[in-house]
């Protein structure tokens, strides 16, 4: 039964023999909070909860269970979130934002339309401008950046709306501070050295071009690394490295960001990467340390001791590092 709802039993008193016969009955309610009965054997649902109807005449008694459940309340859209909730975006870059309708209860509901608006369409617009969530109650739309601004990404149904902030900042051209990034020019301006015995070639295709760097280890030794020198580097910057890899028993590398010269400063960067016998890309970021004045000695070093054996084969292509404003 459904609170609010009514029903009347109905008691058959009978003899030993089975057979009916004529008796007063007195009705009751176990549980008179969850529903009452009156004296014809009605009983009104008033909370959700358990009861026994019971019947009875002197000793003799019989009853019935009950259960008592709420009524159930249509979902009401409540609430609309956007993710993300901010986002920072170049002139001409792109971020999909996602819509989630939540009911009264929080939960997702399907079969929503969301109305999706820029709230300065000089700054930025988006598409679709009309979507309807899922089952996950999830729906997106795509910001394209226009000009330098800030602009709002509204989602809406109804009175109900969410949004998210976005910042729109001119285009800047990231300049590689790695020469000869992609190995193009050969062993050009790239450094093996090792305290065993190695070699360092070039191979075509690369990850992304024609060439890429291989580096082959003959004999391990304590040091071994493939290097770039003379970087110039600002003092508390912050950078972004990239570049693809992968090794021919999946041995891993490290990557160091250091003085090229005694005392051989650490600059802001030593990570190890996990690298697989399939090219993969990696990309950190990290703000250099340990000087205060712009220099020129800055070396990246992809450090294969430990983890070089005899016999390994490591692999490089499409160097990055650029400083991120």
């Amino acid at each position: 039964m459904l609170v609010g709802d009514n029903f009347t039993f109905t008691a058959t008193p009978k003899d030993q023999n089975g057979a009916p016969v004529v008796a007063t009955v007195i009705w009751s309610s176990s549980n008179i909070t969850v529903g009452t009965v009156d004296s014809s054997g009605k009983f009104i649902a008033l909370n959700p909860g358990t009861a026994m109807v019971n019947a009875s005449n002197g000793s003799v008694s019989g009853s019935a269970d009950v259960k008592v459940s709420k009524v159930p309340i249509a979902p009401v859209l409540t609430t609309i979130t956007v993710s993300p909730p901010t986002a920072t975006l170049s002139i001409g870059n792109t971020s999909v934002f996602t819509a989630t309708a939540l009911d009264q209860n929080g939960d997702p509901m399907k079969g929503i339309n969301i109305t999706w608006t820029s709230s300065d369409m000089a700054v930025g617009n988006v598409s679709p401008d009309d979507a309807m969530t899922g089952a996950d109650g999830k729906a997106t739309t795509t910001f394209t950046a226009i000009a330098a601004g800030t602009s709002m990404v509204n989602a809406t149904n109804g009175s109900v709306v969410g949004s998210a902030d976005i910042v729109v900042k001119e285009k800047i051209e990231l300049i590689n501070l790695i020469k000869n990034p992609s190995f193009e020019s050969g062993r050009k301006n790239w450094i093996f050295y090792t305290n065993g015995t190695g070699r360092f070639d070039i191979i075509s295709p690369g990850f992304e071009g024609n060439n890429a760097s291989e580096v082959t280890i003959t004999r391990r030794g304590s040091n071994m690394q493939l290097y770039q020198k003379g970087l110039t580097l600002k003092p508390n910057t912050h950078y972004r490295l990239s570049f693809a890899a992968k090794s021919s028993s999946g041995h891993d590398v490290r990557v160091v960001l250091l003085k090229h010269g005694s005392p051989y400063t650490n600059y802001g960067l030593r990570q190890g990467f996990n690298l697989t016998m399939d090219w993969q890309t990696f990309t950190t970021e990290f703000d250099t340390k340990n000087f205060n004045r712009k220099v020129d000695d800055g070396r990246l070093m992809f450090y294969l001791a430990p983890y070089a054996k005899a016999g390994d084969k490591y692999y490089f292509d499409s160097v990055k590092l650029d400083e991120i404003q």
